[in-house]
């Protein structure tokens, strides 16, 4: 598997060239953050544990970046949900704890 890298988009590409599947993200720079909008997998190549793999380079990724990762996109929930080992990658909680916290303050001012 081969990790290819785009505007906002990373991608895979198994060892015969095929697109296996990409994740689509944006950046939170002020909190060190990766939003993971989108776990896409090739219909072709479904069943077959790319989606995880997907994952888990994307993890790596945001890693070698210092980044943290918001899943927004229900299957990178559910991972993270099934690997509790990742927790201190996950900011779901963090970053939606954050935004509540400010609409609080707005509401005090």
């Amino acid at each position: 598997m081969e990790r290819n890298i785009e505007a906002n988009r990373l991608f895979w590409t198994n060892s015969e060239g095929v697109q296996v599947g990409h994740v689509f993200y944006s950046k939170i720079p002020d909190l060190d953050t990766l939003i993971c909008e989108e776990v896409f997998v090739n219909p072709e190549v479904r069943g077959q544990g790319w989606g995880g793999k997907l994952m888990k380079d994307f993890i790596n990724f945001a890693i070698e970046n210092n980044q943290k990762i918001y899943p927004l996109c229900p299957f990178a929930r559910k991972y993270f949900l099934n690997h509790p080992e990742l927790s201190e990658w996950n900011m779901h909680d963090q970053i939606t704890a954050t935004k509540i916290q400010n609409l609080v303050s707005r509401k005090e001012d």
